[in-house]
């Protein structure tokens, strides 16, 4: 098993340094020490310092296709390259080696596998255990051992990351611990608040807990994690706030992505229909819950700007508190009124203009306004139908819509409301032309 090797003299004081690196590791001797030595020097590598990935991954196959290695020692000897460049490194990763590699309440190979990883990849503290380290070391874990020790290491990483969490939250505790908005990824599993933390550390399927902002636009990242920060502070039950708000919101947050969208106030027809039709069907029994979660985060978002989002495609009542008090029957609540329906960009906006009017200046009920709404809406319809611009709007043009009006078969009282709202739009648009 020994590999036979004529060295020159600056080769043989290589061999000399490399030794004595080898020397810091008193877990691997014997014929093991000697197997990885030998294959070290056989590929000229004397300086654990020059291992990377691809030698660790070129020495496993070497140890797998070994002739003269039984299968147990094959299983033994494709682990035994490792212990020599984690004893190499630990004395200049002192937090990782007290914190994690001495850590006795830890099994030695789990405590062992994560501070190598960490060492490798610069990783100084605990603290800075990022979403992008964790989903580096589950995919090297993936290639290296089987998938049921890797799930298992990489919570034994989560384990010591929330503890991190823990004791940063100890240390400041008059803190409000939230997610903020950045261009990177974000784990909700290393949420800053250790309970929200804790509560998500149970989840079987993690990818769902991993948002990717690199991905997508500013507005979208500011808007999915102010929905976020909501969601933790007011939806304490955590299976509740997992199936009804974070799953969808995750599905979403995909479609964002693969649809380009760039921000969630003015998806359109195209966008939420599309959305709607890409999980119909295939989330089992929870259509309503991942549909609804489009109009949940714009809720959220049209109620908690700071000034009023008239551009957006649905505004929610519910941040009027005026209209509520003096103008909306408590026993018939009016909670949203949509624009994305009507496809002419220029025709909605009018629309838009003529309802802020309607709401911001007008004293009508809101009750009037939502029907005035739904029938201006209507008309608006019927001019997409026949390619109509409203701000060329004429005696034909509603000509041909009372028409339409009189094929639907309608009662005469609510033929004249449509038609009458309809010339009072007209004569918004008069003015504001």
């Amino acid at each position: 098993m020994s590999v036979a090797l004529q060295l020159s003299p600056s080769k043989r004081k290589d061999k000399s340094q490399l030794h004595i690196q080898m020397n810091k590791c008193p877990t691997v001797v014997g014929k093991q020490r000697s197997f990885v030595e030998e294959y070290l020097i056989r590929n000229a590598i004397y300086d654990l310092s020059d291992i990377t990935g691809y030698t660790k991954q070129q020495y496993r196959m070497f140890v797998s296709n070994c002739p003269n290695l039984s299968d147990n020692q094959k299983k033994v000897y494709s682990n035994t390259l490792e212990p020599f460049i984690m004893y190499h490194l630990v004395d200049d990763y002192p937090e990782i080696r007290n914190g994690i590699i001495n850590n006795t309440s830890m099994e030695r190979c789990m405590r062992n596998k994560i501070g190598l990883y960490l060492m490798e990849q610069g990783v100084r503290s605990v603290e800075n255990i990022t979403p992008d380290v964790r989903t580096g070391f589950e995919a090297y874990l993936r290639s290296t051992i089987s998938e049921r020790k890797a799930a298992e290491y990489v919570k034994g990483l989560d384990k010591i990351k929330l503890e991190s969490i823990r004791h940063e939250n100890e240390s400041k505790p008059f803190v409000q611990h939230k997610l903020k908005a950045v261009s990177e990824k974000v784990f909700l599993g290393y949420h800053p608040d250790y309970a929200i933390a804790m509560s998500l550390y149970y989840c079987q399927d993690k990818s769902k807990l991993l948002y990717d902002f690199t991905k997508v636009s500013e507005t979208v990242s500011l808007q999915i994690i102010a929905f976020l920060n909501w969601v933790f502070e007011n939806q304490k039950k955590a299976k509740l706030r997992h199936d009804i708000y974070l799953l969808p919101l995750h599905r979403l947050f995909d479609y964002i992505i693969n649809n380009s969208i760039t921000d969630i106030e003015l998806m359109d027809a195209k966008e939420i229909l599309g959305y709607r039709e890409s999980v119909s069907g295939k989330v089992g029994t929870k259509d309503t819950e991942y549909f609804q979660i489009v109009y949940m985060i714009q809720n959220f978002l049209f109620c908690h700007d700071k000034k009023t989002r008239w551009e957006a495609s649905s505004w929610f009542l519910n941040r009027f508190d005026a209209l509520k008090k003096k103008r909306m029957n408590p026993a018939n609540m009016i909670n949203r009124i949509s624009f994305w329906e009507i496809e002419n960009i220029e025709n909605r906006q009018f629309l838009k203009d003529y309802m802020r009017y309607e709401i911001s200046l007008s004293d009508k009920a809101v009750q009037r306004i939502r029907d005035n709404f739904y029938n201006i809406k209507s008309f608006l319809q019927f001019c997409d139908e026949h390619s109509y611009f409203v701000k060329n709007i004429n005696k034909d043009i509603l000509d041909d819509y009372a028409g339409y009006l009189n094929l639907l078969d309608i009662a005469a009282q609510t033929y004249n409301k449509r038609i009458n709202v309809v010339f009072q739009f007209w004569d918004f648009l008069v003015v504001e032309k």
